[in-house]
C-alpha cells in the first residue's frame, strides 16, 4: 500500500526513486522467486509499464535466467506476457519512453541498443516456446505465452482479455469461468508494425503448429484449441492467406478427421440434441473445444472455396439436428455469417429454411438472426426466407393469421402461443432481442409489405409500448431507413402515432423512436405531433427526455405564434441545412471512393423493386 502511494504521488524525485528501489530489490538470487508471488507479480504487472527501458531489462535478465519455470508458473506467466506487450511497443520507429529529468517528466527516445535488446528477449522467448511447442500448447499458463506470441509477432493490438480468463460454454450444460476464445482486435489504424528481423518467427511458429503430434487429443482441449484459434484469428485478418489457409487445410485434414465421439450421460445427450441421437452429428461438435475450433476455422475460410468444401463434410444434411445441438449451433450460425457467395447460397438457404422450427423450438434463435442477414447481405432468398418465417410462426394459413406476423417474429412465438400469452397474463409478453433484430433484417429486404402491413394493423397502444422498448426502438429506426418501405407506408405508421407524441416523448427510447418519424415526417404530421406536444408542454418540461423533444422540435416557438409560418419556416431551415450537409458527406464519399458512373447508377436504379403498393 505504501509503495503504491509513494508511485501514484506528484513528486517526480519520490517517485522515480520508489520505481528504481522497487526493480532494484529483484536479484538475481530472488528475482524468481519474487516474481511467483501472487501479489508481487500483480505489482509488477502494474507497475512495469512505468519502468525505465534498463529497469524493464533487467527483470528480463530474470525471467531469461529459466523460462520454463517462468512460462510455466501461474503467476510469473503473467509478468511475462505483459513484459511481451511493453517490448514489442518500445521497439517501434520514433517510440518515446517517459522519463523524469530535472524534476520534470519528458519524452525520452529509446535508443538503438536498447531496442536491439528488446528485440533480442522476443527472439528468445519465440524460439523457446516454438521449440517446446508441444509441451506448451496445452499446459494452461504456457498456452497463454504462445496467444500473446502470436498477437506480438503478428503486430494485433494487445486487448485488456489477452491474459485473462473468460466465461465459456462447458461439456455437461453448465458454464464456468475458463481460458476461453481469445478475441483480438485488428483494427488497421492502431496495429502495430513488426520489425522487419522479427517477421520471420510468425511463419515459425504458424509453420511450427501443423507439426504437433497427436492433433486430435491437443485440439480436443480447451487450451490447445484457444492455440489455433489464436493463431487463426491473427493471420487471417492480416491477409496471411500463405500461412493461414495450410494451417486451416491441416486442420481439416489431420485434426476433425481423427476425432472420436466421447462417453457422454444420457443427460447430457438429451440436453445437446433433445432426445436425438448423438451419433447423427460430426463428433467435432460433441466437444466445446472443437467446436470452437471449427467456428473460427468457418470464419477464416469465408470468401474462399474451402468454406463449401466445409458445409459438405460437417453440414450438409445434418443442419436439423445441428441447429437443435446446444454447441452445433453456433458454428451454424457461424457459417451463415461467413458465407459470400450468392450463387452457392441458394442450396445453404434451403436447407436452412427446412429446420427454423426446430432452431426456434430450442431457443437458438441466434441462427435465424443470421439466416436472415445472410440473406439480406447476399440479396438473394428473401422471399423464400420470410415464408418459411411465416410457416415457422404459424401465420401463413389465413390472412388473418398473416396480420400478426410482426408481433409473433417481435416476441419470437408461434400464433397460438401469442394469442394465449396475451389471453392469460396481465403483462404483455416482452419484446426480444432476436426478434427485434430479425424484423430490423427483413424490413431491409426488397419486398417485406407481409410484415409492413402487419406492423401497420397493431394496436396504436401496442405500437407506443413498441416503440417505447429499448430493442423495440430500433425498429422505428429501421422502418424509417429502409429504402424499400414506402412513404405511404410510413405516412401511414405517423398518422397511428402522431397523437401520441407526448407519451413517447417523456420515454427514454420512445422519444429516440419519436425523432425518426419525426425525420421523414411531412409538414402535416409534423404540426399535428407538435400541437400534441405543445398541449403536453408542462409534462415535458418535468421530465428529462421530454425536456430534449421540447427543445429540438422547438415547441416553444410553435406555442408562442398563432400563425405557424415562423415555426414551419425554422423547421424547413433544418431540413434543408440537414440536406445539404448530408449532400456534402455523400459528395465527399464519391470523392474518396469513387463515384459511379452515369449509366450504373441508372441501371442499379432500374434493378431496385418497386415500392409496394398500400
Amino acid at each position: 500500500m505504501l509503495l503504491s502511494q509513494n508511485i501514484n504521488t506528484t513528486d517526480s524525485d519520490e517517485k522515480e526513486a520508489t520505481l528504481n528501489a522497487f526493480f532494484g530489490a529483484f536479484t538475481e538470487e530472488d528475482g524468481q522467486r519474487f516474481i511467483c508471488n501472487q501479489i508481487i507479480s500483480k505489482m509488477l504487472d502494474r507497475f512495469l509499464p512505468q519502468a525505465s527501458v534498463s529497469s524493464l531489462q533487467h527483470i528480463m535478465s530474470i525471467l531469461s535466467k529459466d523460462l520454463w519455470a517462468m512460462c510455466t508458473d501461474q503467476f510469473a506467466s503473467h509478468v511475462l506476457q505483459t513484459v511481451l506487450v511493453i517490448t514489442i511497443r518500445l521497439i517501434q520507429a520514433d517510440v518515446k519512453k517517459l522519463k523524469y529529468v530535472d524534476d520534470k517528466m519528458c519524452n525520452v527516445a529509446v535508443t538503438d541498443e536498447e531496442k536491439q535488446n528488446l528485440k533480442e528477449f522476443i527472439t528468445k522467448v519465440s524460439k523457446y516456446c516454438n521449440n517446446n511447442l508441444n509441451d506448451f500448447i496445452c499446459e494452461t499458463y504456457a498456452s497463454h505465452i504462445i496467444r500473446t506470441l502470436l498477437e506480438v509477432l503478428s503486430g494485433v493490438v494487445i486487448t485488456s482479455g489477452a491474459t485473462g480468463k473468460e466465461t465459456s460454454r462447458t461439456p455437461g450444460g453448465g458454464w464456468k469461468t475458463t481460458y476461453g476464445r481469445h478475441q483480438l482486435k485488428t483494427d488497421a489504424s492502431t496495429t502495430i508494425v513488426v520489425p522487419e528481423e522479427l517477421r520471420h518467427l510468425l511463419p515459425m511458429v504458424a509453420n511450427r503448429l501443423q507439426q504437433v503430434a497427436d492433433l486430435p487429443s491437443i485440439i480436443s482441449t480447451e487450451c490447445g484449441s484457444a492455440v489455433y484459434q489464436a493463431a487463426l484469428q491473427v493471420l487471417r485478418p492480416n491477409h496471411m492467406d500463405a500461412l493461414c489457409l495450410p494451417l486451416i487445410q491441416h486442420l481439416l485434414t489431420h485434426a476433425f478427421c481423427g476425432l472420436q465421439h466421447e462417453d457422454q450421460s444420457d443427460e447430457y445427450n438429451s440436453q445437446l440434441c433433445n432426445g436425438q441421437e448423438e451419433q447423427s452429428v460430426h463428433p467435432v461438435f460433441t466437444n466445446n473445444a472443437t467446436a470452437r475450433l471449427l467456428e473460427a476455422v468457418v470464419q477464416c475460410s469465408s470468401g474462399t472455396e474451402l468454406l463449401v468444401s466445409i458445409y459438405s463434410s460437417y453440414f450438409e444434411g445434418k443442419l436439423d439436428s445441428l441447429v437443435q445441438h446446444r454447441t452445433a449451433h453456433f458454428a451454424v450460425r457461424s457459417l451463415l455469417d461467413a458465407w459470400t457467395d450468392r450463387e452457392t447460397f441458394e442450396g445453404v438457404s434451403d436447407a436452412v429454411s427446412k429446420v427454423v422450427c426446430g432452431a426456434l423450438s430450442q431457443q437458438h434463435n441466434s441462427v435465424v438472426l443470421s439466416w436472415v442477414q445472410a440473406c439480406r447481405r447476399l440479396n438473394t432468398q428473401q422471399g423464400k426466407c420470410c415464408l418459411a418465417l411465416l410457416e415457422a410462426l404459424e401465420c401463413s394459413k389465413t390472412e388473418e393469421r398473416e396480420k400478426m406476423c410482426s408481433p409473433c417474429l417481435i416476441h419470437l412465438m408461434p400464433h397460438d402461443q401469442y394469442l394465449s400469452s396475451l389471453a392469460g397474463s396481465r403483462d404483455k409478453p416482452k419484446v426480444t432481442l432476436h426478434g427485434a433484430l430479425i424484423l430490423q433484417e427483413i424490413f431491409n429486404f426488397k419486398k417485406p409489405i407481409k410484415f409492413v402491413k402487419s406492423l401497420l394493423d397493431m394496436a396504436v397502444g401496442d405500437l407506443v409500448l413498441l416503440f417505447c422498448d429499448p430493442r423495440g426502438s430500433h425498429i422505428a429506426d429501421a422502418f424509417c431507413s429502409s429504402q424499400h418501405i414506402g412513404e405511404k407506408s410510413r405516412g401511414k405508421i405517423i398518422c397511428r402515432i402522431e397523437n401520441e407524441a407526448v407519451a413517447l416523448a417523456l420515454s427514454k427510447h420512445g422519444s429516440r423512436s419519436l425523432e425518426a418519424f419525426w425525420a421523414v415526417s411531412c409538414s402535416a404530421s409534423r404540426t399535428i405531433m407538435c400541437q400534441r406536444l405543445a398541449d403536453g408542454t408542462a409534462r415535458l418540461k418535468g421530465n428529462e427526455f421530454g425536456t430534449i423533444i421540447y427543445s429540438k422540435f422547438n415547441v416553444r416557438l410553435f406555442s408562442s405564434r398563432t400563425n405557424k409560418e415562423d415555426w414551419a419556416k425554422a423547421e424547413q431551415a433544418k431540413i434543408n441545412k440537414r440536406r445539404k450537409l448530408q449532400e456534402l458527406l455523400d459528395f465527399k464519399g464519391d470523392a474518396s471512393g469513387g463515384s459511379e458512373s452515369p449509366a450504373k447508377k441508372k441501371k442499379k436504379k432500374q434493378s431496385r423493386p418497386e415500392e409496394e403498393d398500400d
